[in-house]
C-alpha cells in the first residue's frame, strides 16, 4: 500500500510540474542497467541493454509492476510470439519500503513467475516509478 501511495504522490508532483511522464528512473539490476518509465495511465515501459531487452506492462492494483520482457534471442524459445519475438517472459517487481530497491522474479514464456529466478534492482537515479 505504501508503494501505491508513493506512486500517487509522485504522479501528483509530476503533473504539477507539467511533465508528460509520471516517472522515469535508472536502476542497477541483476541483469545490468534498467531504465523504466511509468505513464500517467499506469502503463510501464523500459529497456535493459545487456540482452537488448525491452519491458512492457502495468502497475498492478497492489502497486507491484507486472511486466513482460522481450529480447531478440535468449536461452529458450517460446512457442508463441509476443510483440514479434519468440523470446519473452514475465517479470514481477515490488518496491521495498523506501523505494530504493525493486525485488522481483522472472520466468520464460508463460511459465510461473519466479521459475526463471530472481531479478532485483537498486535505484541509481530518477525516482520511484
Amino acid at each position: 500500500m505504501k508503494w501505491t501511495a508513493a506512486l500517487l504522490m509522485m504522479m501528483s508532483w509530476m503533473f504539477a510540474a507539467g511533465a508528460a511522464k509520471a516517472g522515469g528512473s535508472e536502476w542497477h539490476s541483476d541483469f545490468g542497467p534498467v531504465h523504466l518509465d511509468v505513464n500517467p495511465d499506469g502503463s510501464v515501459s523500459g529497456r535493459y541493454s545487456r540482452y537488448q531487452g525491452t519491458l512492457a506492462g502495468q502497475v498492478a492494483d497492489d502497486g507491484s509492476l507486472a511486466l513482460i520482457w522481450l529480447q531478440p534471442t535468449s536461452e529458450r524459445r517460446c512457442r508463441t510470439p509476443q510483440v514479434g519475438t519468440h523470446y519473452w517472459g514475465r517479470v514481477s517487481w515490488r518496491a521495498n519500503e523506501d523505494g530504493s530497491r525493486l525485488l522481483g522474479e522472472w520466468s520464460y514464456c508463460d511459465d510461473p513467475t519466479g521459475s526463471g529466478g530472481r531479478w532485483n534492482a537498486s535505484l541509481r537515479s530518477g525516482y520511484l516509478p
